[in-house]
């Protein structure tokens, strides 16, 4: 009888922790306007965060407190939107676009850096990255 009672507690705590395991956030792929820029010229990092409902899943839960961080030491790009852009909530199934606009400095010289996104919800564990590459020219 304890083995049974143990067994169905085990099982329990199991599929508490798979709900937990298959987070329904997800980061899509992100793209670069322009693709290259020049020295002084602006662009946006575009991606997209959806709420996705796994196919075993029987009920339907929102995102709450979506935030996006950027920023740090991004050498040669300024970012002109504040971080953390806040997206809030994201309903079961849907999915939002974040576009945050930056502008490559006007001293820099010609190179590629990565520019890093950290996208969470308050309070909670599970934190998606974007490392979105930036390139400029001084020579288009």
């Amino acid at each position: 009888m304890k083995t049974t009672m143990n067994f169905a507690v085990l099982a329990f705590a199991l599929a508490l922790l798979s709900g937990a395991i298959f987070a329904a956030m997800s980061v899509g792929t992100y793209t670069v306007a322009p693709s290259t820029l020049k020295p002084g010229e602006e662009g946006s990092i575009t991606f997209s965060i959806s709420n996705v409902v796994p196919s075993t899943s029987t009920t339907s839960e929102q995102l709450d407190d979506v935030q996006v961080f950027f920023g740090g030491n991004t050498a040669g790009v300024e970012f002109l939107a504040q971080s953390p852009y806040v997206v809030g909530t994201i309903d079961s199934g849907s999915t939002v676009q974040v576009s945050v606009p930056f502008r490559v400095t006007p001293n820099a010289k010609g190179g590629t850096v990565a520019a890093k996104f950290y996208i969470s919800q308050k309070d909670k564990t599970d934190l998606k990255t974007v490392n979105a590459v930036i390139r400029w020219s001084t020579h288009l």
